[in-house]
């Protein structure tokens, strides 16, 4: 993956499934409540980022939705 897209899908795969684990992994990894309480500490101890995350959160969300994959199960 070059940041965007895949670059190189192993024969018997398709970019949608590559896709598909991808985001399962990254939400994953980053709903872990430790993640998300650290987080939370961060916002409450540094208040002026929450103009920021709230950006990034609204955007990553829009990117997410419009590019999510098709609901087909693995």
């Amino acid at each position: 993956m070059n940041g965007m897209d895949w670059v190189f899908v192993p024969h018997g795969l398709t970019a949608e499934t590559l896709e598909r684990w991808f985001r399962r992994a990254y939400r994953t990894f980053y709903s872990r409540p430790d993640v998300l309480w650290g987080l939370g500490r961060t916002l409450l101890g540094e208040p002026r980022f929450a103009r920021r995350v709230a950006t990034y959160v609204r955007v990553g969300v829009r990117d997410w939705l419009a590019t999510s994959p098709s609901p087909a199960r693995a």
